[in-house]
């Protein structure tokens, strides 16, 4: 299950919609809790029929930053700095993980790949305490492939096969 933090004033107003597709579009545009380390959670089938819908999570918790495209195509650099300076003054330590969803549509329509070196962010990121447990990184590859990868604490790059993937509801 994938849950977002809502505003707390907003609980019995959002247990009283029904499910539609416009009132989950509404709830998405009006009721999210913005400017926390979270961004989404992925808990258990279990653990929210133990806890009720809106229980404490015990899943684990992710805060998403999409870096996205602009005259620069390399963003080493801007991620470097990004992740040295900007983070450590915005966020006050989690157990949240921190993940980079590098490249995105442009205003073409087509995906625009960016790069990105993460011999060298993994050579000059590793500081002795950080506000996120860990960062992960993804983004689309140019062949239709996923890229998921660790960039701090551990190191590690993998690549998906999007016809690999089966989707359950």
């Amino acid at each position: 299950m994938i849950g977002i933090p809502i505003k707390q004033n907003k609980t019995s107003e959002i247990v009283a919609l029904n499910k539609t597709t416009k009132n989950i579009e509404r709830i998405l545009q009006t009721y999210i809790e913005e400017d926390i380390p979270v961004d989404i959670f992925i808990n258990s089938k279990k653990n929210i029929k133990e806890t009720g819908p809106i229980g404490k999570a015990k899943g684990h918790a992710f805060q998403l930053k999409r870096i996205r495209e602009n005259s620069e195509k390399d963003k080493t650099e801007s991620i470097l700095k990004f992740l040295k300076e900007y983070i450590p003054k915005k966020y006050p330590t989690t157990e949240a993980t921190l993940v980079l969803v590098i490249g995105e549509s442009g205003k073409d329509g087509k995906f625009h790949e960016l790069t990105i070196n993460v011999t060298k962010i993994k050579k000059e990121f590793n500081p002795k305490e950080y506000p996120f447990q860990s960062v992960l990184f993804t983004s689309k590859t140019y062949d239709d492939k996923l890229l998921i990868g660790e960039l701090w604490p551990s190191f590690g790059v993998m690549k998906l096969h999007f016809k690999n993937f089966r989707f359950l509801r």
